[in-house]
């Protein structure tokens, strides 16, 4: 009765201070984010990390645990980073000669807007539900955004060390997360919880390695398909469709 009380009275004061509430969570998402890439990170590596770890340095090597871990890791990240150079080496000037073409083109785009904004403005004076002020200003600012994004996109390391860290130290930190929930948790439900937990984890990681696979197919076949067709931007378009392929139905 105490907790559905208190419960009542968190939901009435999230209710009640929504935009307060939204902050909040945005401002807890953002202090998250590094830990939540990190985990994702070390998510997909780890497959490769235990492999390495089980079958090479400890099966056919017959390593320490200490050394075999800690290569295991180093192994599996230069060979990440190796792939993702190997395949960066073929396109990052073509990649490089589209973005210099699209930011010489940016401007333009962005004058185009403006003017066909203020153009609407003009001929749409009835129409006293836009706030033009508030259109305009956000246009006005959108640019210098945009190149303070991708300006700071690859300088936050943050979620690299974390996932190292979290990789290193997996099974520390699973073994304190079992206490947890075997303390707050009935022990028939904390084992069905652990249960599902690692069958989740093992179809989740199945998914995002076949899902890798089959985005690199795709932004194979597109790269191929605007080459014969002499598309523009081609690396570009490839690249953006592999990518954003992983992400189900959207891409």
């Amino acid at each position: 009765a105490l907790a559905f009380v208190l419960g009542a009275i968190l939901i009435y004061i999230f209710i009640g201070h929504f935009n307060v509430t939204l902050r909040l969570i945005g401002q807890i998402t953002h202090l998250l984010s590094p830990f939540i890439t990190g985990a994702f990170i070390a998510f997909v590596l780890y497959p490769l990390v235990h492999l390495l770890y089980r079958d090479v340095f400890i099966k056919r090597f017959k390593m320490a645990v200490r050394p075999a871990k800690m290569l295991s890791i180093l192994v599996s990240y230069l060979l990440a980073i190796g792939i993702i150079t190997v395949l960066l080496v073929f396109i990052i000037p073509q990649i490089y000669e589209s973005l210099s073409d699209l930011t010489q083109l940016l401007p333009v785009w962005y004058n185009n807007a403006v003017a066909f904004l203020e153009q609407f403005e003009e001929t749409h004076t009835a129409l006293s539900f836009i706030d033009y002020n508030v259109l305009n200003e956000k246009i006005y600012s959108a640019l210098p955004k945009i190149v303070d994004y991708l300006t700071g996109i690859m300088t936050n390391i943050l979620p690299v060390i974390v996932s190292v860290y979290m990789i290193s130290d997996h099974k520390i930190i699973f073994y304190h997360f079992k206490r947890l929930m075997y303390t707050i948790m009935p022990k028939q439900t904390a084992d069905t919880t652990r249960s599902i937990l690692r069958e989740s984890g093992n179809i989740f990681s199945s998914f995002i390695i076949g899902k890798a696979i089959d985005s690199l197919i795709i932004g194979i076949i597109c790269f191929v398909c605007t080459t014969i067709f002499r598309f523009p931007y081609a690396v570009l378009l490839s690249v953006i469709v592999g990518i954003t392929n992983i992400i189900p139905y959207f891409g």
